[in-house]
């Protein structure tokens, strides 16, 4: 009799992992074994799928999955966020040629502790970890340049002190209400809100512009931001409701195609706001005819405004100072940042 060309364990090994996955008690011939595979479930939306394998799952390393440049590891999407679908994924770890984190990916996977993320990954979706609330990540790939709406939204234990050297966009809510402490931030991509409600900002750099498609909100609700140094063109209210800001710089830029602007309620609410300096070559742009949509409207601490440049441009609205209905700030013009440093630290 020939010998056998297969090991009856490892085919009996793989009938049993055909069982597992499709949930059934069927037995399987060799010449079926392709076919049972391939109607396997794929998604996380399938109930058999999900209670046999998902319901279990604790670390997913894809790590010494086969890939290269050419034929990438992607995380798939909608395949972990089902709510109660995966209650022990407690850690992943991306393969190194993983470009791509798709939408909803692991959105709701509140035991997931960590996530070991390759550097080459460019993008992290939309909802990527959305309320991931148990999730500790302190640094991102450098290589990441693109992070779609609420990937962070809610992950309080996201401390990420900088963002990745390559980040140019961010979408809306993008780490709203998580824990990073950034000091420091560049985008020219942005939607609204990223970095709403933000307990960890204190103390900010950030280079925010944008000639399209502008957010709005960006530092919304930021209670404990005091200080910080901006050139921006955002689509306004930059820094609203952010009531312990006290000190803010506002630069100018001579890129004519990438300005720097003060807009439409950019310090909504910031009832600490007392030192304010706003450099050359930086415009302030909103609505003429409203003086309750100026920059500082509601800033009901703030007296005095310190400008560079040696008179009022022009082309600002002539109530560009206004603080509440007839009330102004006193503007001193001529300002340099040394002098204004000078004065607020006399």
């Amino acid at each position: 009799m020939a010998n056998k060309a297969y090991d009856e364990a490892a085919v009996q090994a793989i009938a049993a992992a055909i069982r597992a996955k499709n949930g059934s008690a069927d037995t399987y011939k060799i010449a079926q074994m392709a076919a049972a595979i391939a109607d396997i479930p794929t998604g996380g939306t399938d109930e058999r799928f999900d209670k046999l394998f998902l319901k279990t799952l604790e670390d997913l390393d894809l790590s010494s999955v086969p890939g290269s440049t050419r034929y990438r590891v992607d995380v798939p999407g909608y395949l972990f966020n089902v709510k109660g679908v995966v209650p022990r994924l407690k850690s992943i770890k991306t393969n190194p040629y993983t470009t791509t984190i798709n939408n909803n990916a692991f959105a709701e996977c509140k035991s997931l502790k960590t996530a070991e993320l390759n550097e080459g990954l460019t993008t992290i979706g939309d909802y990527a970890f959305q309320q991931c609330t148990e999730l500790e990540l302190s640094a991102l790939p450098s290589t990441v340049t693109t992070i779609g709406k609420q990937a962070f939204y809610g992950c309080e234990k996201v401390t990420l002190s900088s963002p990745p050297s390559a980040l140019t966009s961010a979408g809306e809510s993008a780490f709203a209400r998580s824990g990073v402490t950034f000091n420091s931030i560049t985008l020219t991509q942005f939607g609204s809100y990223i970095f709403q409600g933000c307990d960890g900002l204190t103390n900010v750099f950030c280079d925010i512009r944008a000639t399209s498609n502008q957010g709005t909100y960006i530092f919304r609700e930021c209670v404990n931001l005091k200080e910080v140094k901006a050139r921006i063109f955002t689509g306004g209210y930059t820094f609203d409701g952010c009531t312990g800001l006290e000190k803010i710089k506002f630069l100018g830029s001579t890129d004519t195609a990438l300005p720097a602007k003060i807009r439409t309620n950019e310090c909504q609410g910031c009832k600490s706001l007392t030192k304010v300096w706003i450099g050359s070559g930086c415009n302030v742009d909103f609505p003429s005819w409203a003086s309750y949509l100026a920059p500082f409207f509601g800033c009901t601490a703030l007296t005095d405004i310190y400008c560079e440049e040696a008179e009022q441009p022009s082309s600002w609205p002539s109530s560009w100072n206004t603080i509440t209905g007839s009330v102004t700030a006193t503007v001193h013009w001529g300002v340099s940042e040394a002098e204004f440093d000078a004065i607020v630290n006399a």
